[in-house]
């Protein structure tokens, strides 16, 4: 995540992906991330992901 995006974030509740980003999910919690990543890696197990916790 970029200092940008985590300002935007912190800032205004909301995020809004850069022209030529498909796609970035947050999470409120490391709980939430999880059940995130399980669910996507269970429907699309060849997509390639990252997750990353911070702030």
């Amino acid at each position: 995540m970029k200092e940008q995006e985590l300002s935007q974030l912190l800032d205004a509740r909301r995020f809004r992906n850069a022209p030529g980003i498909g796609s970035k999910y947050f999470s409120a919690t490391p709980e939430g991330a999880a059940l995130y990543a399980r669910t996507t890696y269970a429907n699309f197990p060849k997509k390639v992901s990252t997750l990353w916790c911070g702030v």
